[in-house]
């Protein structure tokens, strides 16, 4: 059984072991042992339920992407924006942008659009709206 400490230990000592040398120590190859410290270091991102290394990155794109919504609205580009997210796509940076887009729609004390006339605009039934407000 491999000892991730022990691992860690050898790889981050004054004298660092290559990962070749604690496989050999181990039995096990040293691609094996790479994946092990790459696993270890992962993180888990609660709000997506996914894993990642540094940075979640629908939590990077949700930053991004409100910084950039923003800046459209200053600069009256808001239709420009629904028209490229009332588009047929299912990626998940632009499910994103139009989750982040319903919900600036929906809050925002500027618009305080209904969750129907969301839809209209989005070319979209209000129950889809509703559920991408919710979830």
């Amino acid at each position: 059984m491999i000892n991730v400490k022990e691992v860690r230990r050898l790889r981050e000592s004054k004298n660092p072991w290559t990962l070749k040398r604690i496989g050999d120590k181990f039995g096990v190859t040293q691609e094996r042992i790479r994946q092990i410290l790459q696993k270890k270091e992962q993180k888990f991102c609660k709000k997506h339920h996914i894993k990642y290394l540094k940075v979640c990155r629908y939590c990077y794109n949700e930053t991004n992407y409100k910084n950039l919504l923003q800046s459209n609205i200053r600069k009256h580009n808001l239709n420009e924006e629904i028209e490229r997210l009332s588009k047929k796509d299912r990626r998940g940076e632009v499910v994103l942008q139009r989750k982040l887009l319903v919900r600036k729609l929906h809050d925002d004390k500027e618009f305080k659009l209904s969750f129907s006339a969301i839809g209209k605009l989005l070319h979209r039934h209000h129950s889809s709206i509703i559920f991408l407000y919710r979830n």
